[in-house]
């Protein structure tokens, strides 16, 4: 149950770390290669486990989370973080960079915006699985979507019941309606 507001560095730069129920509010990260991002992984890292953190309204360079080993990020909130440097930064919420795997699972990514050049929520070099997470208002600026990777080195994002919307509204919908119908959509989705 730590809280970490209105910081300005990288508070976490760990070879192996697990967090948890924590909140992370109003930090800044974004001057430099060692304070671009909240947490941080060393390279090679063993083992990144964050479950049930809350990151919101951060000002962050490469995520608040920066990746360079396995990981899994569980129950975690991403709510009006931002990347606000115009330059070819990465992310404001998860960046997996190469040869890292990452799971995400449960997580919610809510009104995030990039202003830099790669993506909005998770910028991808290496695999990621996301699981029943939800994906509302996010925007970009520049970027080229709300999840995104480099065109050489990028492994695999596989994304499996998942919600993607613009608004609450849209979430508490109780079906998913597809024109043209379609028999082939993804198990949980409703044709109706």
């Amino acid at each position: 149950n730590l809280r970490f507001n209105k910081n300005t560095a990288c508070l976490f730069f760990t070879q192996s770390i697990v967090i948890k129920s924590s909140t992370f509010t109003a930090n800044i990260a974004n001057s430099n290669a060692k304070n671009d991002a909240l947490l941080k992984s060393k390279s090679k890292a063993t083992k990144f486990e964050a479950e049930n953190l809350t990151f919101l309204n951060n000002d962050v360079l490469k995520g608040c989370i920066d990746l360079t080993g396995p990981a899994t990020v569980t129950d975690c909130n991403f709510i009006n973080n931002y990347m606000s440097a115009t330059s070819s930064q990465r992310s404001s919420g998860i960046v997996v960079e190469s040869d890292s795997v990452l799971l995400v699972q449960s997580c919610k990514f809510i009104n995030s915006t990039d202003k830099g050049s790669y993506a909005a929520v998770i910028y991808n070099s290496g695999s990621v699985v996301i699981r029943d997470s939800i994906f509302i208002n996010n925007a970009y600026e520049n970027a080229k979507g709300i999840i995104n990777g480099p065109t050489s080195g990028l492994k695999a994002i596989t994304a499996n019941n998942n919600w993607w919307g613009n608004s609450l509204e849209n979430l508490t919908k109780p079906n998913l309606y597809v024109t043209p119908p379609s028999t082939s959509l993804p198990a949980g989705w409703d044709p109706a």
